[in-house]
């Protein structure tokens, strides 16, 4: 039998949920991560895909999501049906929840947002064997952890040397956004989208990275991808979440654009390139070709002047997709087609993540700077997906990282704001998000607690705060703050 080692996230799981926890990890033969979530006990195990394309780095972080709440029968997932007089609707609810106890509510974490996301019945990853006898070269033994406890995550921190304080692992080493030319690829990518680089860096301190974070170590890998790339924040828009003028997490955003016709896409290449001291550019480019062996058909080279570090930054465009028209889909182009088991290998983050940080609410001290200077009594925050959509809010947009937030930053919410609007994407993860965090918004008590009311902020169809103007966004936010108020 598997002990089952716990700390604040799972010391207190219910009996039938550590039953089914040490059943699925001795099945599996391999450490495990019981946490507890918003939406219920959550098992997390090493996809059995995953462990294909990333062998130890899934075992050490695993992705495979087990909602425990579901197989057991707890709260909102109990069958309240069963002994009941037939009533409409009876029969739509116990077929749902057969099917969410049929695959255990199980989703990969990793390929959640892709079109063939993995997948498993409980039956298929009770009856597979375990990781080692699938695995041969991979050997380990069934071990059940409570999720990263705040002692496990910050022993992994480190000093940031803005602070003092002790922070999750930077994304490496950074340049300040207004230090760059005004040609350069992150300053083009957010001035081109109707964004300030004077406000993007005081909401969020947000910086270009040059060098990503050493790969190894403290267990940080990038996962490899065609055409030379990894998954890694080097050469992407950083942007910190600062609680106190410290650090406790950051998001790094992918650099694209499109043609001017609109039919073909690239991405600014994580490993080519970079700052070249010196003016010869026949030179830099030389150089360049010599020491840069990934580059692929359609890459376009991209020599950009920096007078005050006397020197050129040289971006090097992947040519990732096109299509026929501007209202057809994207077609991926070679050699990023590539597919493995179904999916396509090149499957860069949008927003990749700091690893050892918690959830947090990105723009916090900003969010809170800006509602104490505001002479309205009735302070708001508008809580969003991504750090795009909270620059387009502006100080008060408050980011989540992930698809929650925790009982401790709801707390800090209640206590801060009056008004708390919600503005997530209106998809299926949107919808998912608006619901999860406004009934846990809604269930928060706090001895200071000031929330009078939770809005939903309507947007046009299909579109986030991002998508839209700043002039468009700020007559929506008004009026709706406008409504709020009279009903307040």
């Amino acid at each position: 039998m598997s002990d089952i080692h716990t700390n604040d996230s799972a010391a207190h799981a219910p009996e039938e949920v550590r039953k089914w926890a040490t059943k699925i990890t001795e099945v599996q033969g391999c450490p495990t991560v019981l946490a507890r979530e918003v939406s219920g006990y959550h098992l997390y195990i090493p996809c059995p895909k995953c462990l294909e394309t990333h062998g130890r780095r899934e075992l050490d972080d695993p992705k495979y999501a087990i909602n425990l709440s579901v197989l057991a029968g707890l709260g909102d997932f109990r069958d309240t049906a069963e002994g009941q007089a037939w009533r409409p609707g009876m029969f739509e609810e116990r077929e749902e929840l057969r099917k969410k106890q049929e695959f255990g509510a199980g989703i990969c974490m990793r390929t959640r947002s892709s079109r063939q996301p993995h997948l498993f019945p409980m039956d298929t990853l009770l009856n597979m064997g375990t990781v080692t006898e699938r695995f041969p070269d991979i050997e380990t033994r069934a071990d059940v952890r409570g999720g990263a406890g705040t002692d496990d995550i910050k022993a992994m921190w480190e000093e940031d040397p803005v602070s003092g304080q002790m922070a999750p692992p930077p994304a490496g080493e950074l340049v300040a956004l207004d230090t760059l030319p005004a040609e350069h690829a992150a300053v083009q990518y957010l001035r081109g989208r109707n964004y300030e680089i004077a406000a993007v860096m005081q909401q969020f301190s947000a910086a270009f990275c040059v060098k990503e974070y050493p790969y190894g170590e403290k267990q940080i890998f990038y996962r490899k991808m065609p055409g030379g790339w990894k998954d890694s924040p080097q050469h992407r828009v950083v942007f910190k979440s600062l609680v106190d003028g410290v650090p406790l997490s950051w998001q790094a955003r992918v650099i694209e654009k499109e043609s001017e016709d609109g039919l073909n896409r690239y991405m600014l290449h994580p490993y080519g390139g970079g700052f070249y001291h010196g003016r010869d550019t026949l030179t830099i480019l030389r150089s360049h070709k010599l020491s840069f062996k990934s580059s692929a058909p359609g890459d376009i080279r991209q020599l950009v002047r920096d007078d005050s570090r006397q020197g050129y930054w040289l971006h090097v465009w992947s040519h990732t997709h096109t299509r026929a028209n501007p209202a057809a889909a994207w077609q991926p182009m070679s050699p990023y087609d590539e597919i493995k088991d179904g999916a396509l290998k090149f499957r860069p983050s949008k927003y990749r993540t700091a690893k050892y940080s918690q959830r947090q609410l990105m723009g916090w001290d900003a969010a809170v700077e800006r509602a104490a200077k505001d002479p309205d009594p009735l302070k708001w925050a508008v809580l969003c997906e991504g750090p795009l959509d909270g620059a387009r809010i502006g100080p008060g947009g408050l980011p989540v990282t992930g698809s929650s937030i925790s009982m401790e930053n709801a707390a800090k919410v209640v206590k801060h704001f009056h008004l708390v609007f919600l503005a997530f994407d209106d998809d299926v993860a949107g919808r998912e998000a608006t619901e999860k965090i406004g009934s846990l918004l809604q269930s928060t008590r706090h001895t200071e607690q000031i929330m009078l009311a939770i809005v939903k902020l309507k947007l046009p169809d299909g579109r986030d705060p991002g998508d839209l103007s700043p002039d468009e966004y700020q007559r929506i936010f008004k009026r709706a703050l406008t409504r709020a108020k009279r009903n307040t």
